[in-house]
């Protein structure tokens, strides 16, 4: 749905949440949010950070030094440093890192760490992105952060959360993306950043914080997620929300024209506080869902007699039941399964109807619950053992649908009734389904099926 309102978009974040597939990536706006109060430490932006370590390397850079990229200015802050200290360029640029690395010594005072270890712990995020060379979000989360640099492996272990550190740590500067060069190495075709990124993008809903997209590498990222991986899943959430400090925020989120979602903030800590309150009620309320599909599930493991009696006699009960396991199984998924047993149920109940004497009505029946069962569950989302029940099902008792001699008239008026109103996808697949079985059962129900949008007409007497 479209968003346009804070409750629309806590909503979206708090569903991530309780489906375990939020993603964080943050940029340097997080850790001088952690750091604001702070009178030990700062947090630098890019350009404070390359303004203080060429500083520190008592190098001086022009005013046309500084109209570059920023990957540029670093390369041309190590190439001074070079000239002025008659080194080799690779020694400027780890002295360059190291001083990063000095630079970004930063921790949060104790009451901020506890504040936001509460905030992220809520969020329970399956993973966080950062380009920040700082440890600040694993001093945050504690024992619960796993520090990966740009050569480890994306993974997660069970109640870990995976911090990925796409342009290098302070713990390891060796490996810090700080140059021209060491971004250009971002680009090459089998770079393990570059190929994950867009995938942790789309599979997500993803929160931005303190990042604006001025980085190639992640809006590269954000490019392949959106226009080159367009497939979409039944199960599909993902979005890009992005948070935007401003003075004076609008109150309501907006899209951009890439589609991503922005919703400005004036301070990290309000809009973390205020979202924890909004996860408390929608956890609860999530709860109390998820407690009423277990009473929803425990009625489709164990129908009474009444309620498969029902099921079987009303069609429109029927119809609900029906619509009910559609609409939900994209949810809970495991509803398939309680459904499968349901139905099971009812195809036992009628089978044993169908064995009394005489009783030909019943394959009526169980033609009529057969039929509605094809109608109203969309082929392409029908899971395959629901398909199979209903099909083999149908197989068994097609030979008992005609006008001969112990076969069911009423059955057979109900199939020329009803065929021809069943969807061609679910006909093409009954074909198929017979033509891969070599039995009389599958046989017979292809000529049935043979009379697919044909009148042949049929005796009213039985």
């Amino acid at each position: 749905m479209k968003i346009s309102t804070r409750e629309e978009l806590f909503n979206i974040i708090c569903t991530a949440v309780e489906q375990e597939n939020l993603g964080l990536f943050v940029g340097a706006g997080f850790s001088k949010a952690l750091l604001k109060d702070s009178y030990e430490y700062q947090a630098y932006s890019w350009r404070e950070l390359l303004e203080q370590s060429a500083a520190r390397l008592d190098v001086d850079l022009t005013a046309n030094d500084w109209n570059r990229a920023y990957p540029e200015i670093a390369s041309k802050i190590c190439k001074k440093y070079s000239e002025q200290n008659e080194k080799e360029y690779s020694f400027s640029v780890n002295a360059l890192k190291e001083k990063i690395a000095d630079l970004t010594a930063v921790y949060p005072a104790e009451d901020t760490r506890e504040a936001y270890s509460e905030y992220l712990s809520a969020l329970n995020c399956s993973w966080i992105v950062t380009t920040n060379y700082d440890t600040l979000i694993e001093s945050v989360l504690g024992g619960q952060a796993l520090t990966l640099s740009p050569g480890d492996s994306f993974y997660k272990i069970k109640d870990i959360t995976p911090v990925y550190h796409i342009h290098g740590c302070r713990n390891d500067y060796e490996n810090i993306v700080i140059t021209n060069e060491d971004y250009a190495k971002l680009f090459r075709p089998n770079d393990y950043r570059q190929a994950r990124l867009p995938f942790l993008i789309k599979e997500s809903t993803m929160l931005m914080i303190g990042y604006a997209l001025g980085d190639i590498n992640v809006l590269t990222a954000c490019d392949w997620a959106e226009n080159v991986y367009k497939t979409d899943g039944q199960y599909n959430n993902s979005c890009i929300i992005q948070l935007l400090y401003k003075e004076n925020p609008c109150e309501a989120p907006y899209y951009t024209e890439t589609g991503m979602i922005i919703y400005e903030i004036s301070d990290l800590h309000e809009f973390f506080s205020q979202l924890n309150e909004h996860r408390k009620n929608f956890h609860q309320n999530y709860k109390n869902t998820q407690n009423d599909f277990s009473q929803i599930t425990q009625i489709l493991n164990n129908p009474s007699q009444e309620e498969i009696e029902k099921f079987v006699a009303n069609y429109e009960w029927r119809k609900q039941i029906i619509e009910l396991f559609v609409n939900l199984k994209d949810q809970f998924g495991q509803i398939t399964g309680a459904f499968h047993k349901y139905l099971k149920n009812i195809i036992l109940y009628l089978n044993k109807k169908c064995n009394e004497n005489g009783n030909f009505e019943a394959y009526d029946k169980k033609l009529n619950v057969i039929f509605d069962m094809f109608q109203h569950i969309p082929q392409q989302e029908m899971p395959p053992i629901i398909f199979n029940t209903l099909a083999s099902t149908l197989a068994g008792m097609a030979r008992y649908i005609g006008t001969e001699c112990g076969q069911s008239f009423s059955a057979y008026r109900t199939w020329q009734k009803r065929v021809n109103s069943l969807p061609q996808v679910v006909v093409d697949e009954l074909r198929a389904y017979c033509n891969n079985a070599d039995s009389f059962e599958h046989r017979r129900l292809l000529i049935l099926l043979e009379q697919h949008e044909t009148d042949l007409g049929g005796d009213d007497n039985e």
